[in-house]
């Protein structure tokens, strides 16, 4: 028993909350990359991973976090929003302050990820520019999420003061957003959302375009 298990080799993967997309994308990964010592015979057409690999999920608070814990080596990959990472090797956003992080690599293109402005429908909010006064809310603090609500407020030209910024987990932004104390929120996610889909259809919300030169500017 000793000798398998020092042939293991354990790899981590920091993605976000356990109840969230990011972990659920996480344990996808893990699940083709591991392969024990024991496994036997790999059959044709199945994911074989990596001989001797044990790869684990670690539920974490989003990219920002996930950047900071590989760039230290703490663990040893991570699911990032590309924005994210740019921020990181140029030293801006929430990596603002700091020395640019620049020894972090991209493995793959995991999927692609849009940004949403849910807004309420009697918030009174048509365009991004409406936000200025009303209560938005840009999901956890240090997350993909909160840095692209962010950059997307620098983009509009909404100054940060300007808007009533709440943080939260997005179901519990649903729970503000229905009770009346939240008036928008940004949301990231895959282009098939269930959360949203179960708030439109109770026919509250409002999903605001983003788009033209100002739309450009979040990505830069």
């Amino acid at each position: 028993m000793e000798e398998e298990s020092s042939q293991i080799t354990f790899f981590q993967i920091g993605t976000g909350p356990s109840d969230g997309t990011c972990f659920a994308w996480g344990g996808r990964l893990a699940a083709i990359i591991t392969r024990a010592p024991d496994a036997g015979r790999c059959e044709p057409g199945d994911p074989c991973g990596v001989e001797g690999v044990l790869a684990v999920v670690k539920s974490s608070s989003g990219s920002v976090a996930n950047v900071r814990v590989v760039a230290t080596h703490h663990i040893q990959s991570a699911l990032v929003q590309s924005l994210v990472l740019a921020q990181a090797r140029r030293g801006i956003g929430p990596f603002r302050g700091e020395k640019p992080i620049r020894s972090l690599r991209a493995i793959a293109n995991v999927h692609p990820e849009t940004i949403y402005l849910v807004a309420g429908r009697s918030a009174g909010i048509a365009t991004p520019a409406d936000l200025v006064g009303k209560r938005l809310g840009l999901g956890v603090k240090g997350s993909g999420t909160e840095s692209a609500g962010l950059a997307f407020l620098h983009g509009y030209g909404i100054a940060r003061r300007s808007v009533d910024i709440t943080y939260a987990e997005p179901e519990d932004e649903a729970d503000l957003f229905l009770c009346n104390q939240l008036d928008a929120f940004i949301y990231v996610t895959t282009d098939s959302s269930p959360f949203l889909i179960d708030l439109a259809n109770r026919g509250t919300i409002d999903i605001v375009p983003i788009a033209g030169d100002k739309a450009e500017a979040i990505l830069n």
